[in-house]
């Protein structure tokens, strides 16, 4: 009984429960769930970290999942939100799926969200060009 306990702990406190691509069933969330996420993605991936004081935003790698999660910081007009981005394969082509959360105003989180896809656009333009 003592083992199961231990590894119910121990699966339960793995960081991959902060790497879930969608932790929530709406875009539009509370401050607290931002913080949350924020927190849980920071602590399971500090070695990752990479900070842009010139776009206000922090960025993180799950490496292992393909998965890179940009939270605002305090003086991005979205904030506070994320998004979250994964090179996904499926038939034999590399893409890139991405999903987004905001707990400030919609349309600055719209812009944002658009400023990645655009990202995306970009590197499937890079993927095609090296699979020729």
């Amino acid at each position: 009984m003592k083992r199961i306990i231990i590894a119910l702990y121990l699966v339960l406190s793995m960081p991959a429960l902060a790497t879930e691509f969608k932790p929530y069933p709406l875009a539009q969330i509370t401050e607290r769930e931002w913080k949350d996420y924020y927190e849980k993605v920071s602590e399971a991936f500090p070695n990752s970290v990479q900070d842009h004081p010139q776009q206000n935003l922090i960025v993180y790698r799950n490496d292992k999942e393909r998965l890179s999660y940009a939270f605002t910081k305090v003086g991005h007009p979205a904030h506070p939100a994320w998004v979250t981005r994964q090179v996904v394969e499926a038939n034999g082509t590399i893409d890139m799926v991405q999903i987004g959360y905001f707990a400030g105003k919609e349309e600055p989180f719209a812009v944002l969200f658009q400023q990645y896809q655009k990202l995306n656009d970009q590197m499937r333009a890079k993927f095609s060009a090296n699979s020729k």
